[in-house]
């Protein structure tokens, strides 16, 4: 499992990205080249080594064929058309042109062969046979030699043990017998052996070295795109309207996107510009109305001695909707604030306990819920932080609580120590979130799919995490369906200031 991993990592890698593509374009590109380049080198000079041999033996059959013609002349001009070769005019040309590494031998139509004196040269009787076997075959398949030879079957060459020979085979003129040749080019191919031994390592090290190169030009090459990648990604819309990406040494077209990049920054930047510009305004222009409108409700509440149950009961319906459209438009003027970087919380020393307690009272009123409160007595923590903005994050999660549990249920609210952290924790007993959507619930306007059957706008858990990350505390939430949900609050506790003793 972890070798198919490592695989499909690697595959990922080489084939997932350009730079890899690149490298296995370019290196493959070079790989066939020189493949290609030395296979066509070691197949022209093994070529050319045989046909060196060919002509050497073509120029020493010359010779003999010219020794053959002058003896048949001196002892009295045979009739070449149907004598045969005898030992007495053969004899003096195969010993004088045999050699250690070059073999004569003549073939009469009968059968009869003639070689060098033992004296001077032993040619092999297994390299005579297996010259016969090998140009004796190409011939008995119906092939004349004239043909032979065009067809590029002059020159053959046979293995003999660890020997190897170029054997060639030419027909006396007007008469049956025939010359063989044999050179020994052992040597020779021993030779080209290592020529292609030393082209191999050289190859190897050639290719090592391109592979080295071709890897570090595709990185200086995709290293603009790398850096686009790496500037894109820190783009967020606190910084819309500064950051803009410019790339050293980039080529035309990726410089060109760069700038096309830029210009979109620049649309983006002045649209989210628009935006807060038109939230913020909206929200101070509705906020207005809406507390005069609120102020009125309740002031009819108080003094509506002679309001019906029925009229009271609309009466409050309509403050309630006023309160909740008042705090969505908090909620949005806070993110707007935020997003301008003109989000100022005060921060001061208060007691933990004191601001659950508070707010606790206010929510059982408010919600007509039972809280239950779980710490320790006398719990006097205290923790920098914001009295207002912390009671309004205690709310908005009794409130969502409330929300999503049933009416009978209990909300809990516990405190307690974590070392140096105190950890507030509001537990319900609701409808839970599902896992997948964990990670979603404090992006701003996202609601989980399961709770979209209750009222809200989905902004109320986006305004906690900013106020308790500006009052430098952080939240986490754990939930399973059908069982609850618990919201952590964590704050840095801090040592309590004495109040100064008045006399």
């Amino acid at each position: 499992m972890a070798d198919q991993s490592a695989r499909r990592a690697w595959r990922t890698r080489l084939l997932g990205s350009i730079q890899g593509r690149l490298q296995l374009a370019a290196f493959s590109a070079v790989f066939l080249g020189f493949s290609f380049a030395s296979s066509a080198s070691i197949w022209l000079n093994y070529r050319n080594l045989i046909h060196q041999h060919h002509r050497h033996a073509t120029r020493m059959s010359t010779l003999m064929m010219s020794c053959l013609a002058e003896s048949a002349h001196e002892q009295g001009g045979l009739d070449q058309h149907d004598a045969l070769m005898t030992p007495e005019l053969a004899q003096p040309c195969l010993d004088e042109y045999s050699g250690s590494d070059f073999f004569f031998w003549i073939q009469n139509k009968n059968g009869s062969l003639f070689t060098a004196k033992s004296q001077v040269v032993d040619v092999p009787q297994a390299l005579i046979q297996a010259a016969d076997r090998v140009i004796g075959s190409q011939v008995s398949n119906g092939v004349d030699a004239d043909h032979l030879k065009n067809e590029g079957y002059e020159a053959e060459v046979v293995n003999l043990g660890d020997e190897q020979f170029v054997v060639h085979q030419h027909e006396i003129a007007g008469m049956g017998s025939k010359v063989w040749t044999a050179e020994n080019v052992t040597a020779a191919v021993m030779d080209d052996k290592n020529f292609f031994g030393l082209l191999v390592g050289v190859w190897g090290t050639i290719l090592g070295l391109t592979a080295l190169g071709v890897g570090l030009l595709v990185s200086r090459i995709v290293r603009p795109l790398l850096q686009l990648n790496s500037m894109a990604d820190q783009v967020k819309a606190d910084n819309l309207n500064r950051l803009r990406i410019e790339l050293d040494d980039a080529p035309v077209e990726l410089d060109q996107l760069a700038q096309a990049f830029n210009r979109v920054l620049d649309r983006l930047s002045d649209a989210w510009d628009h935006q807060r510009q038109f939230v913020d305004a909206v929200s101070h222009e509705l906020r207005t109305p809406l507390t005069i409108l609120s102020g009125y409700l309740k002031r009819a509440l108080r003094r509506g001695d002679n309001l019906t149950d029925q009229q009271r009961k609309a009466i409050e319906t309509a403050q309630e909707e006023a309160a909740r459209i008042t705090r969505m438009i908090s909620d949005l003027l806070d993110l707007a604030r935020s997003d301008n970087g003109r989000l100022a919380v005060s921060l001061d020393q208060i007691c933990a306990m004191e601001v659950v307690q508070e707010t606790s009272a206010v929510a059982q009123t408010s919600l007509s819920r039972r809280i239950k409160l779980g710490m320790p007595d006398q719990f006097k923590v205290c923790i920098l932080a914001n009295r207002d903005r912390l009671k309004q994050v205690l709310l908005n999660l009794l409130e969502n609580a409330a929300k999503y549990s049933a009416p009978d249920s209990c909300i809990t609210i516990e405190l307690k120590l974590d070392g140096s952290m105190l950890l507030i924790s509001v537990i319900d007993q609701g409808v839970g979130i599902p896992a997948e959507d964990l990670d979603k619930i404090f992006d701003r306007f996202y609601r989980s799919p399961n709770a979209l059957d209750q009222q809200g706008s989905g902004l109320g858990l986006s305004v906690v995490q900013l106020l308790v990350e500006a009052m430098d505390g952080s939240i986490a939430v754990t939930s399973e369906v059908g069982a609850g949900t618990t919201f952590v609050l964590a704050f840095p506790t801090c040592v309590p200031i004495p109040l100064p003793v008045t006399e």
